[in-house]
C-alpha cells in the first residue's frame, strides 16, 4: 500500500503491507525457512552435459535454457518448463574514449583504435552491419527478443519504442553515395570521411594514425593508391566468450557480425585472439576499460536504474575501476537526463527523461551516441524435475527467484534424500568466480550469495510491488533541507578523514529514509540483526568507496541509529531508486567479519575471501564454528553457506532453520498475493470459476447482502469493473507450477 501526502516542499512516502504491519511472532514449534533442507549448486559447463544431467537425475533444476532443442527435449521428457520475459539484455559495448591515456602500457589492445572507435560515424556503420533479425532467429529461435535500446521491452513503459532504428544494411563499397541518402554501413563510412581502398580491401581513415608521430597524412590531398596499412582502420578486437565458456552463443554473435564487417572490407576487426580465459578478458574490460569492443550480458531490475549507471560520466570505469559506465560515455546532456531518471521524485518526469536519454544514446548526430549496441533480451526458460512442486514464475524474473527457493518442495513419496535430509541440486553453468559480495560480478556467484543474503524489502512476484521483509515498515521524506550532525567519522577511503563525528553537514534537496526492522531477524552466526548493523553496512561502503556500489555511497551523508531496531539514513539527493539500493545492501557484511577490514587498502578489501575462513571473528555469535554457521561467509538469508569445492565444483548450503519466517507463513502469503490479482476462490488458478464468483457479486457494495469480500480484489468496498479488470488481465495464470 502506498500513501503519499504533499505539503509545501515536503514529499513523504509511507510504504507498508497489510500483511505485516508489525514484527512477526513465530511459533518455535513450526519449521522456519525453506521447505528443502539442503541446496546444492553443481557446476556443469557443457550445454549437452547439462541436459544429460537433468535426464539422469544428476541435477534437478536447469535454468537459462537458450537452445530451443533442449527446451523441447526436456518438455517431451516430462520436465516442468517455465518461461517469462526477462529483465536482462545482451549488447556490444564500444570503448568510445578518444584515447587510452588512462591505461599504463603495455596495452592489451592497439591504442590507435581509440581514435576510430570514438567516431560516432564509425560506430554507426558497425551498427548497420549487425543482422539482428537473422541472428536472433537462427541462433536463438523463440528464446530471445531483439531490442533497440538499453531499456528492453520487459521494463514496460520505460522502454522508448521511438528510438532511432539502425537496421541491417551493408551497402556497396564501390558506390559513391553517402548517408543519409545511402543509409548503409558503406554510405555512413563515406559520409564520415572514410575511403575504401580496393587494393588493401580496407577503409582508409580520415585521421592521422601514423605510429611515428609524423605530420598527418591529410587523406583528401593524397592519391588513394599510395596510402598504406598505416592509414587504414587500425587493428581492433571484439571480446566475446569463447566456445568453451558458458556463453558459446556470444562467440557466435560476434563471429557472424565480424563476418559481415569483413564483407565490406573492415578486415582489421577480429575476434579476441589472446590466450587467456573469459574471466581474464572480462577483468580487462570491467576493471581497467582495456578493450575495443566487448560482448556483455546484464541482469536488470524492474526499474531502469541501470541507465544512470551505464551512461553517467561519474560512473566511468576508466576512472573508477569496476564502475558500470564501461563504454566511457561522457555527455553533459545525457548526464542531466539520467540524473533525472535516478533522482527525480516525480514519475512523469523520470519517464520522460528516460525516453529522452534513450533517444540521445541512439541518435547518430550525438557524438557520444551508439556506445552500446543492443542485441537481444532473453526469455527465461527454466526446467525442473517433474516431482518438484511450488515453483513460482514471475514476469521479468522468471522462476529463478526467492519465492521459488523458499517454497519449492518435493512431491511426497518422491523426495531426493541425502543423510536423512531433502536435497535439491541446482545447475550452475560455470564456476562462481569469487564470493566476496563487494566484488562479485558473476551471475553464478550471485546465485549463491542471493541465497545467503536477504534484503530489507521483497518484491511481490505477481505484481512487482514492494513488500516488507527484514524491515516491516519504512518512510521516505524528500526533498529535505537539513543540517545533519554526524554521529560517526566520514572517510574518503583507506582511512583518509573527510569529517569527524560531531561535525555538521548541510543537505539541500536531499532525502531521509527511516527503516523499522523486524526484531526476530538473526545473523546466521546467532547474533540478532539490529540497526547498528545496517548503519555499519552503509557506512562501510561509503568510507571505503567500494566501486561496485559507487552510485549509492556517493550520496550517503550519514546513517544514524534511532534505537536497536530503527535506523535512519540521510542522502544528499532524492531518489526512489536509492531506497532499493539501501534495502539490498543493509545485510551484505556481518560486522564481526568486516570490521577488521574497515579502512584497509581497497585491494585488500576486494580480494578478501570469507568463504574459506573458518576462524571465529571477534564478536561473532554462538553458532559460528558449528555446522549451523561454518565459515565467515554468512548473512541473514534463507540458506547457510557450507563450502565450495573447486575440484568437484560443488557448493553446498543448508536451510536456515532460524529464519525469521516459517515456511507455512510464506506459503500463506503467496496465496493471498495471488488472490489479490484475480484468484477469487484461492484455488491457484485464475479461470472461469473466479469469473463466475466475481460476476455474482458485480455491482455490490460492502453494505449489501450480495457483497463478497473475496471478489473485491482491491478492497475498496465495491465489486466493480476495477476488480473484474484485474481478474481478466491475469486470465489463465496460475499461482505455482506444475500445479497449485
Amino acid at each position: 500500500m502506498l500513501k503519499r501526502t504533499v505539503s509545501g516542499m515536503m514529499l513523504t512516502l509511507l510504504l507498508m503491507s497489510m500483511l505485516t504491519l508489525s514484527p512477526i511472532s513465530i511459533s518455535s514449534r513450526e519449521q522456519r525457512g525453506p521447505e528443502i533442507d539442503k541446496l546444492r549448486f553443481k557446476v556443469i559447463k557443457g550445454l549437452d552435459d547439462q541436459v544429460l544431467g537433468m535426464q539422469t537425475g544428476e541435477i534437478n533444476v536447469l535454468t537459462d535454457l537458450m537452445r530451443t532443442g533442449d527446451i523441447e527435449k526436456l518438455d517431451a521428457d516430462g520436465f516442468t518448463i517455465t518461461s517469462a520475459p526477462a529483465f536482462d539484455m545482451v549488447y556490444m559495448i564500444f570503448n568510445i574514449r578518444p584515447n587510452r591515456d588512462y591505461l599504463t602500457p603495455p596495452y592489451t589492445c592497439d591504442p590507435k583504435a581509440a581514435q576510430v572507435l570514438s567516431d560516432v560515424n564509425f560506430r554507426h556503420a558497425c551498427f548497420h552491419a549487425y543482422d539482428q533479425e537473422e541472428i536472433c532467429a537462427s541462433i536463438y529461435g523463440y528464446t530471445v527478443t531483439p531490442i533497440q535500446s538499453i531499456v528492453p521491452p520487459s521494463q514496460g513503459a520505460w522502454s522508448n519504442p521511438n528510438v532511432p532504428k539502425h537496421p541491417y544494411n551493408l551497402g556497396d563499397t564501390t558506390a559513391e553515395t553517402e548517408y543519409p541518402h545511402d543509409h548503409s554501413s558503406c554510405g555512413i563510412l563515406r559520409y564520415g570521411g572514410y575511403l575504401y581502398n580496393p587494393t588493401l580491401n580496407n577503409w582508409v581513415t580520415p585521421y592521422d594514425l601514423d605510429r611515428d608521430g609524423t605530420p598527418g597524412t591529410n587523406h583528401p590531398d593524397r592519391p588513394l593508391e599510395i596510402l598504406d596499412f598505416d592509414d587504414v582502420v587500425p587493428s581492433m578486437v571484439v571480446i566475446t566468450p569463447d566456445l568453451a565458456s558458458q556463453y558459446p552463443w556470444g562467440w557466435e554473435d560476434g563471429r557472424r557480425w565480424i563476418e559481415k564487417l569483413h564483407e565490406i572490407g573492415l578486415n582489421s576487426i577480429t575476434l579476441d585472439y589472446r590466450e587467456m580465459g573469459w574471466d581474464a578478458r572480462k577483468s580487462d574490460a570491467l576493471e581497467r576499460a582495456d578493450f575495443d569492443v566487448f560482448w556483455w550480458f546484464q541482469r536488470l531490475e524492474r526499474f531502469p536504474i541501470h541507465v544512470y549507471d551505464m551512461c553517467h560520466s561519474s560512473q566511468d570505469t576508466a576512472t573508477h575501476p569496476w564502475a558500470p559506465n564501461i563504454a566511457g560515455v561522457n555527455d553533459p546532456a545525457v548526464d542531466e537526463l539520467v540524473e533525472t531518471v535516478k533522482f527525480n521524485v516525480k514519475y512523469t518526469e523520470r519517464m520522460k527523461a528516460c525516453h529522452e536519454a534513450q533517444y540521445c544514446m541512439y541518435n547518430d548526430t550525438n557524438p557520444e551516441a551508439l556506445a552500446y549496441m543492443p542485441l537481444y533480451s532473453r526469455l527465461h526458460f527454466n526446467a525442473f524435475d517433474p516431482n518438484l512442486r511450488r515453483i513460482i514464475n514471475s514476469l521479468g524474473y522468471g522462476s529463478d527467484n526467492m519465492w521459488t527457493y523458499l517454497n519449492m518442495r518435493w512431491e511426497p513419496g518422491f523426495e531426493r534424500v541425502e543423510d536423512g535430509k531433502t536435497i535439491l541440486v541446482w545447475c550452475l553453468a560455470d564456476e562462481p568466480r569469487g564470493l566476496n559480495p563487494l566484488n562479485a560480478t558473476s551471475s553464478h556467484s550471485w546465485k549463491i550469495l542471493d541465497s545467503i543474503i536477504d534484503g530489507l524489502l521483497a518484491i511481490n512476484p505477481y505484481t512487482h510491488e514492494d513488500l516488507p521483509w527484514l524491515a516491516w515498515n519504512w518512510t521516505i521524506e524528500a526533498p529535505i533541507n537539513a543540517t545533519v550532525t554526524l554521529d560517526s567519522d566520514w572517510h574518503l577511503g583507506e582511512g583518509v578523514l573527510h569529517k569527524s563525528a560531531g561535525e555538521t553537514h548541510e543537505i539541500v534537496d536531499g532525502m531521509m529514509v527511516t527503516f523499522s526492522l523486524n526484531d526476530t531477524v538473526e545473523w546466521q552466526c546467532g547474533n540478532l540483526y539490529n540497526a547498528s548493523d545496517a548503519e555499519f553496512n552503509w557506512e562501510f561502503l561509503r568510507n571505503n568507496r567500494i566501486p561496485r556500489y559507487t552510485s549509492l555511497w556517493r550520496h550517503i551523508v550519514d546513517a544514524q541509529v534511532i534505537d536497536s531496531h530503527a535506523v535512519k539514513i540521510y542522502l544528499n539527493v532524492t531518489s526512489q531508486f536509492l531506497l532499493y539500493d539501501l534495502a539490498s545492501t543493509a545485510t551484505l557484511l556481518p560486522p564481526p567479519v568486516w570490521k577488521p577490514l574497515d579502512g584497509k587498502p581497497l585491494d585488500e578489501i576486494l580480494e578478501y575471501d570469507s568463504s574459506t575462513n573458518t576462524t571465529k571473528p571477534t564478536g561473532a555469535g554462538p553458532k559460528f564454528g558449528t555446522t549451523e554457521c561454518p565459515t565467515q561467509l554468512y548473512g541473514t538469508g534463507r540458506f547457510v553457506f557450507e563450502y565450495y569445492n573447486s575440484t568437484e565444483m560443488v557448493a553446498d548450503l543448508h536451510a536456515n532453520r532460524d529464519y525469521f519466517k516459517i515456511s507455512a507463513e510464506t506459503q500463506a502469503q503467496k496465496v493471498e498475493m495471488f488472490h489479490e490479482v484475480g484468484d477469487v476462490n484461492r484455488d491457484g488458478y485464475i479461470d472461469v470459476f473466479d469469473l463466475s464468483t466475481s460476476g455474482v457479486a458485480y455491482g455490490c457494495f460492502s453494505w449489501m447482502p450480495c457483497y463478497n469480500p473475496d471478489a473485491d480484489l482491491n478492497q475498496d468496498g465495491v465489486c466493480d469493473g476495477r476488480d473484474l479488470g484485474a481478474l481478466t488481465f491475469r486470465w489463465g495464470e496460475q499461482r505455482e507450477y506444475p500445479e497449485p
